[in-house]
């Protein structure tokens, strides 16, 4: 069917190639892909509509049948060519629950009339090529819980009406061109588990409000232009926290000691930050299960961070990347450091590191990645198949 009737025009192919796939749905289980007659779609008896991955092509009409099934709750159409805007017609889908419309390389600006779908829980528009603001109207999704706008050309500030939202759960709008401060009352998103507002024109000091919200597990602040030092308050120790990441910004001072209460950290990016010196601060030994740790391009100095072998529980073995390139360490590279087993990648040039590469390394079956030159090592290079 789907080969036939790519011929025809873009609202037969949506209609009738639906007959067959939401069949298989409906049918609980069943392999029998009978047909849905369609005058069930053209009488909009349809709950369900997923074509993700099937192609299509041609853009969204505003008069399309698409818009006529007035019982549709879940529409997924990503992966398609549908180059075009998004009609303001989309608000006719009054009893939508989940919009998917991920890389279907739409633009233009965000129809005002997606503020009708008031019974939203789920909108994907990943991918896409929207420009503007967040129409006001985005206010009225009360019941939103996912709002996933990345890799687009979205500019304005951080709207407002979102931190009415209070049901949402994931908020991620990375790469757009976004600027302006955040709001101070972040933390009125109470369910919040994942921000991620990365490679965008933020500025201004990061909200302490931010760290106040119990539920958060993501929060990714990353290449922006965030200044100054974060003033965190009381952060509670039974934090979810596993993922922070503030590099890339225009930050000063020492690092917060309040990351070393977040215990269960397992991503931690503190890259180019502007440390005026100063050594990487053994209270991180508290985090005891972190698999990612980037402290490239500061001006952390001192003998290179032995207690990273002593780490309580030993849980630290989990690493799987340590960036601490473009600091100043000195002194030499300690053989305990190939008890991290499970490490991948290490970068450890453009220090003032010293003394022979431990050959106990070629026990570092895992790592992919070394990187140790702009250094004053001498001796032979460790012989292990991984090291190159």
């Amino acid at each position: 069917y789907l080969l036939f009737l790519t011929q025809y025009s873009f609202s037969l192919l949506l209609l009738l190639s639906t007959c067959v796939i939401q069949t298989k749905g409906m049918l609980s289980g069943s392999s029998r892909a009978s047909s849905i007659p369609v005058g069930w779609l053209l009488t909009g008896n349809v709950a369900g509509l997923n074509l993700l991955g099937s192609y299509l092509y041609g853009s969204l009409r505003s008069n399309s049948s698409l818009f006529r099934l007035q019982h549709l709750q879940s529409l997924d159409l990503s992966s398609s060519n549908l180059a075009g805007i998004l009609p303001d017609s989309i608000g006719n889908l009054k009893n939508l629950r989940v919009l998917k419309l991920l890389e279907c390389n739409l633009f233009g600006k965000l129809p005002s009339s997606l503020g009708n779908l008031s019974y939203l829980t789920h909108l994907d528009l990943d991918g896409n090529d929207f420009t503007g603001e967040l129409p006001d109207s985005m206010g009225n999704l009360n019941q939103l819980t996912k709002l996933i706008l990345a890799s687009s050309k979205l500019s304005g500030n951080f709207h407002h009406v979102l931190l009415n939202l209070s049901e949402l759960t994931t908020i991620n709008l990375r790469f757009n061109q976004l600027e302006g401060t955040l709001p101070s009352n972040m933390s009125s998103l109470f369910k919040l588990e994942y921000f991620d507002i990365g490679s965008n024109s933020f500025s201004g000091s990061i909200p302490s409000s931010l760290f106040m919200i119990p539920s958060l597990i993501h929060l990714r602040l990353e290449r922006n232009g965030f200044n100054g030092l974060p003033e965190i308050g009381n952060i509670s120790s039974s934090s979810k926290l596993h993922t922070l990441s503030l590099g890339g910004n225009s930050l000063n001072g020492p690092i917060p000691g309040f990351i070393s209460k977040l215990a269960g950290l397992l991503y931690l990016d503190l890259s180019f930050w502007n440390i005026r010196r100063g050594e990487l601060p053994k209270s991180l030994i508290n985090c005891t299960y972190l698999q990612f740790v980037n402290v490239e391009d500061n001006m952390f100095n001192g003998t290179f961070p032995f207690w990273l072998r002593v780490l309580p529980g030993l849980q630290f073995l989990e690493l799987i990347v340590l960036n601490m390139s473009n600091n100043t360490f000195v002194g030499h590279i300690p053989p305990s450091l190939s008890n991290m087993t499970n490490l991948q990648s290490l970068d450890l040039s453009r220090n003032r590191l010293s003394g022979k590469i431990p050959p106990e390394l070629e026990k570092l079956a895992f790592l992919a990645w070394m990187n140790f030159s702009y250094n004053m090592f001498e001796g032979p290079i460790p012989q292990g198949t991984q090291i190159l």
